[in-house]
This record gives structure tokens, C-alpha cells and sequence, in this order.
């Protein structure tokens, strides 16, 4: 009993750490990110304003916490253990954090998007070159309102034309970025900007979801539980790496799966059809993922109770590893 309890206690200490964690360097590369767009060329830095630490935190959380599964599941295939209280207790809790203490961390970021002070679009500085498509720009005057003179040199190596402009209003940049130079000096990995645009993708899909209605999300969060029940298989094969790469999979699929469904990337006829059989149930959630959600579950603790009863012959503990 002893032992049932230490494991639960130290599986509540690392999920503690985990979204901390998380969350703290998510807040940490918001941060960088938000005062690089904040940067012009020939000018100093500004002050930084705690507020953006704090948004950072709070538009990391929501990405951290569907995560801290995958990682629960990480240890739990290092650290066998041959109890289902522990691992039961924290499925509980993961879904009622994301049930109730999601919707709270989502609208707490939204009243944060404020105009801080000091932090935002900032006027170009002038005497530099600045390369735009097939043009190449020189302002030698910026005036309040990013106002510019210079000069226009194309950008063709068959011909340059030269042309002077005056009392240009300059258009703000798509990314954010307050200066081209800047922005074309932050190189973001390409791997870095799929995660980026997958958790964009997320966030937004959480927010609609909290903000129309208290049966959208209860629907939506059927992915709670297709999530935290990917932790009921680890122990699919006797191979650690097998099920880390399987796990790792599995986590990755469940959250895409109802990303595309849900912005109708795929399956659209398919949602169609079962949000007009299952009209009966209000709200415009995507009833479709309420039932895959649910299947999944069943699935995974099902096979998990399966694999759990299974013999494994003596020599594997040395493969998988010693229970806790």
C-alpha cells in the first residue's frame, strides 16, 4: 500500500513539473519572440514588460498541459509498475484540469491581449537598406507614422532604375515584425514553424470551442480522454523504444485526427452526416470526434487491460526493465 502511494505521489510531482516546467519555457520563447518583433534596426531596446512573461504563460499552458500526457507515458515505460490506482488517479485529474481549469487559463489570455506600453509596432529607423520583393528601398527620412523618403532601386539584374519618393505611408508587416531587417534575421526551423503552426491551429480551436457553450465543450473534451488513455498501452511491447515511438505516434495522431476534422480538412461529408443524425445533442461541437473520442478510449483501455494481463516470460525484465 506503501509503495501504491509513494508511486502515485511521485506521478502528481512529475506532472507538477512538467506543466511548470513547460510552461516556463514556452513564456521564456514567447518572450524572445515578442521583443525580437519589437526590434528596428539602429535603435536601442526598450524596457521589457513583465505582462509578456505572462502572457507567454498563459498562451503556453494549453499547449504544455495536452502534452504532459505523452511525457507521463514516457515514465511510466521507464518506471513499470504493476498498480492501476496511480495511473487511474492521474487520468482522472487530467481530465478534470482540462475540463475545468483549461476554459479559465484560455479566457485569462484573451483579457490579457492588451496594447502594452512601449512593446508595440515601433516606427522604422531610417539611413538603411531594406530589401522588399523586387525592390530595394533606401529612407532617408522616417517621420511620426512611418511617413518615409528615399529612394527605390529595382531589384533586376538586366536593368536598374532608380526612383525618389516622398511622404510614403509605410504598410506594417504581415508577421508583426516592426523591421524587415529584423524579421529576415529571426530564422525559425522548419520544424520549429510546423509545430508553431500546429499549436496556433490548437489554441484557436480550443478558444472557439470553450466560448460556445458549455455542451461544445464537454463535446470537445472527449479528446481529453482519447488522450490520457494512449497511457493505458504502454506496455504494447517489450521493447521500452517500441512503445516511446508508438506512444509518440499514437499522441500525435488522436490530436491531429480531430484538428483536421474539426476545421473540416477531411471527413466533412462524413461530420455532416452524424451532426445531422445526432442533432439531438445542441451545440455545433463536431459530434463525429465525440464518437471516434469515444471508441478510442474504450480501445485503448481495453487493449491496455489486455496487454497488462499478459505473461511475459522471465528473460524479458531484463529487455524492459525492473518494476518499481
Amino acid at each position: 500500500m506503501k509503495s501504491n502511494f509513494d508511486f502515485s505521489m511521485k506521478l502528481c510531482f512529475l506532472f507538477l513539473a512538467i506543466l511548470v516546467g513547460g510552461t516556463l519555457l514556452g513564456a521564456l520563447l514567447y518572450s524572445v519572440y515578442t521583443i525580437c518583433t519589437t526590434l528596428v534596426a539602429g535603435q536601442g531596446f526598450e524596457t521589457y514588460h513583465p505582462m509578456i512573461f505572462m502572457q507567454g504563460c498563459l498562451i503556453s499552458f494549453p499547449v504544455v498541459f495536452p502534452l504532459s500526457a505523452l511525457f507521463m507515458c514516457f515514465y511510466l515505460i521507464r518506471h513499470k509498475t504493476k498498480y492501476w490506482s496511480p495511473v487511474i488517479a492521474y487520468s482522472i485529474v487530467f481530465v478534470l484540469v482540462w475540463v475545468f481549469f483549461l476554459p479559465v487559463v484560455v479566457n485569462a489570455y484573451a483579457s490579457s491581449m492588451i496594447n502594452i506600453p512601449g512593446h508595440s509596432s515601433r516606427p522604422i529607423s531610417a539611413g538603411f537598406f531594406r530589401s522588399s520583393d523586387d525592390y530595394v528601398f533606401y529612407y532617408s527620412n522616417v517621420s511620426i507614422g512611418n511617413v518615409a523618403d528615399g529612394v527605390c532601386i529595382t531589384n533586376d539584374p538586366e536593368e536598374k532604375n532608380v526612383f525618389t519618393f516622398e511622404n510614403i505611408k509605410l504598410n506594417a508587416s504581415t508577421n508583426g515584425f516592426s523591421d524587415s531587417l529584423v524579421e529576415d534575421a529571426v530564422v525559425v526551423p522548419i520544424g520549429i514553424e510546423i509545430l508553431y503552426t500546429g499549436a496556433a491551429l490548437f489554441l484557436e480551436l480550443i478558444a472557439a470551442n470553450v466560448n460556445t457553450g458549455v455542451i461544445n465543450w464537454l463535446v470537445f473534451s472527449s479528446l481529453a480522454l482519447a488522450i490520457v488513455s494512449i497511457m493505458y498501452i504502454r506496455k504494447l511491447s517489450m521493447w521500452r523504444l517500441v512503445n516511446a515511438v508508438m506512444i509518440l505516434f499514437l499522441t500525435s495522431f488522436i490530436i491531429s485526427l480531430n484538428i483536421a476534422v474539426s476545421y473540416g480538412f477531411i471527413l466533412q461529408s462524413a461530420s455532416d452526416k452524424v451532426n445531422s443524425i445526432m442533432g439531438f445533442i445542441p451545440g455545433r461541437a463536431n459530434k463525429l470526434l465525440l464518437i471516434v473520442n469515444i471508441v478510442w478510449f474504450g480501445s485503448m483501455v481495453f487493449a491496455g487491460i489486455m496487454f497488462h494481463n499478459r505473461e511475459i516470460i522471465s528473460d524479458d525484465e531484463d529487455l524492459y526493465g525492473d518494476e518499481d
